[in-house]
This record gives C-alpha cells, structure tokens and sequence, in this order.
C-alpha cells in the first residue's frame, strides 16, 4: 500500500514534498430536511452542531480504521430507514408527517410557479415583438407616402 503521509515528486527539477497532518471525523446527528429531490417519504440532513469528534494522528490510521466507500447506489436511503432514523434522533410521527407534507406542497407548486414564470416571459417576448412589427408597418407606410 501506498504511503499517504508523504508524496515525493519531480516538478522543474525541483523536489516537492506534500504531507498531510492529521485527521479529524465529525459526527453529526441526522435532521428533518427540506430538499426537494426526495420523493418519498421525509428528507434527512445533518444537524449543523458536531455530536462526538474522533482524531488520527496520520491517514494511515484513518484509512486503517475507515468503514468501506459505499457505492451510489448504496448511498440512496429508502424512506421506511430516513423514517427511523429521524425516529431514533428523537423526532415524532407527527413532525416527520408534518415536515413531508411541507415539503411536498412545496414540491408541487414548484412546476406551476415555473410554469407561470415562462409564461411571463412568453408574454414580455410576444410584446416586445408586436411592437417591433408595429414599428416596421409604420415606417413602410410612411416610406409610402
């Protein structure tokens, strides 16, 4: 295995040395969230306040002790386990039930505010045109005069 504490390279002629000191995990508890790229079921975040901090003194002993990389798909977490987790972090039923449905009314509108929101645009674009033919008619009955 490759050492990670020190990375020695030739750049110009000239030595370059990169250490890494070290490593500081942060644990921080699982909150009710609002992101609205969840579909289903109650959107989770971390609590911004650390709950517990673990220090290795090289990454060497980080990565030693480090749980396996998950892949993407291992990293989607299905509703029924983000429900127990916020359960577990000492949320209610209700909360979670009130938060999701939040979220989703929210969710919701999303499409018919940007829906409103082209529309005006549409509009802006289909007057600013009018105009301009306006402008054009004009100007060529003037030139025909």
């Amino acid at each position: 295995m490759r050492n990670l504490k020190e990375h020695r390279s030739r750049s110009e002629g000239n030595l370059s040395v990169v250490s890494f000191g070290s490593v500081e995990v942060q644990e921080h508890a699982m909150v009710l969230g609002n992101n609205p790229s969840t579909s289903v079921g109650p959107s989770v975040e971390l609590d911004w306040d650390s709950q517990s901090n673990v220090t290795f003194d090289t990454v060497d002993d980080y990565e030693s002790h480090r749980v396996y990389r998950r892949s993407t798909e291992q990293l989607v977490m299905p509703s029924c386990m983000r429900v127990k987790l916020l359960l577990d972090n000492g949320f209610t039923f209700g909360e979670i039930r009130r938060e999701t449905r939040k979220r989703q009314k929210k969710t919701r509108a999303l499409p018919m505010r940007q829906a409103a929101n082209v529309l005006k645009r549409f509009s802006s674009w289909k007057e600013q045109r009018a105009k301009e033919h306006d402008l054009r008619m004009k100007r060529i009955l003037e030139s025909l005069e």
